[in-house]
């Protein structure tokens, strides 16, 4: 039987998702949907690419405006 690991850039994704996770759920309410405008996306797609369940990557074009907002 084949041993289930995830690659290290996987294990990288899912600790940053945790984190961002962590910090949207500390922000005051409605961060999620700044943070949505900000990006011109929706909450929906600030949810799978803040849980680690998902394998929704993170846009790299999106990190300083994420950085940004939740600073």
């Amino acid at each position: 039987m084949a041993e289930s690991r995830c690659a290290p850039t996987d294990e990288a994704l899912i600790a940053y998702k945790r984190e961002l996770q962590a910090v949207l759920d500390r922000r005051p309410s409605g961060m999620r949907q700044r943070l949505a405008r900000a990006l011109g996306s929706n909450r929906s797609f600030i949810s799978q690419i803040s849980n680690p369940l998902y394998s929704t990557p993170v846009p790299a074009r999106h990190l300083p405006v994420i950085f940004e907002v939740c600073h």
